[in-house]
């Protein structure tokens, strides 16, 4: 979903009473959903900003002004973007889907208005990894002491996930960083946060390196990760490594790209094989040096996100 989507509601009446619903409304796209409710009218919630976040919003109850803005460039914005208002009522009611890449607010115009939020994002891996932390600092440190907003600007650090809009011959992709290091549950958990990116009109590139030190299970783990990579709507896989041959060669035949013998395929397989707005994710252990030719992909960047 790229674009902002407003999907009707219907209703069917009978006898018995009457019945709202809306069959193209997709849930399996969403992971979550919380209630915002406004005591009184007038009231502003705004501005939230998703880089990589959709939503979709039904009100429940009264009414309200919803605001959408997309946004050109995170880090510096155009001052005379569009701002699209749409209005939501239980007496009509709708759904707005809100695409990744906006920020939002809304209004109440009624008290008490009630608003249901759908969101693809579960900040799984935030939440594990600030709960790895407290228990940590549990063992040194009364945790109760902590302000609220201890974490409330934590970023994904580089190599961990973080997502560079990059530039090539005059195509722009966007880069998925995963190069700092490869283990089972690593990759696991960043295969599926991959899966998980909206890409309606683009397609998914997945390059492999080896997962190292991993002794005698090394050729299992590796084979393993083939299950995962076949049940995802990744496009192409392509490999590099001794061992990640062996995900490789039980990858369902159309999601096989090419094995390759050289880290500076790489920039040749983007400039040739990947469209415009694609997705290539990179991921392997560090001692593979694909970090270090991520790093220097990400020097293209025109826009980190």
């Amino acid at each position: 979903m790229n674009e902002i989507n407003i999907l009707n509601i219907d209703t069917a009446v009978d006898e018995r009473g009457y019945l709202h619903y809306c069959n193209s409304f997709d849930l399996s796209k969403y992971v979550r959903f919380y209630d915002v409710i406004n005591y009184r009218s007038n009231f502003i919630r705004a501005w939230h900003g998703h880089k990589n976040e959709s939503k979709a919003a039904l009100v429940r109850e009264g009414s309200a002004m919803i605001c959408v803005i997309k946004i050109d460039n995170w880090n510096k914005p155009s001052k005379d973007l569009e701002i699209k208002k749409y209005f939501l009522s239980e007496k009509n009611p709708k759904i707005l889907e809100i695409p990744s890449g906006c920020v939002n607010g809304f209004m109440s115009l009624e008290p008490k208005t009630k608003i249901t939020f759908y969101s693809n994002n579960n900040n799984k891996n935030n939440l594990y990894n600030i709960l790895a932390t407290l228990a940590s600092i549990y063992s040194y440190f009364d945790i109760k002491k902590l302000k609220k907003d201890n974490f409330l600007d934590f970023k994904t650090p580089s190599g961990r996930g973080d997502i560079s809009k990059i530039s090539l011959k005059k195509k722009k992709i966007f880069l998925v960083d995963e190069s700092y290091n490869s283990n089972p549950l690593s990759l696991k958990t960043a295969i599926e946060n991959y899966d998980g990116i909206e890409n309606s009109n683009s397609k998914k590139y997945l390059i492999l390196g080896d997962m190292l030190e991993l002794g005698k299970h090394s050729l299992k783990q590796h084979r393993l990760m083939s299950e995962i990579i076949n049940k995802t709507r990744i496009h192409k896989v392509y490999v590099i490594g001794r061992y990640i041959k062996e995900t490789y060669k039980r990858l369902n035949k159309e999601k096989k790209a090419q094995i390759l013998n050289d880290k500076s395929n790489i920039i040749d397989l983007i400039n040739n094989n990947l469209n415009n707005n694609d997705y290539l994710m990179i991921k392997g252990s560090n001692s593979t040096g694909l970090n270090k030719l991520t790093n220097n992909l990400k020097q293209r960047s025109s826009n980190a996100i």
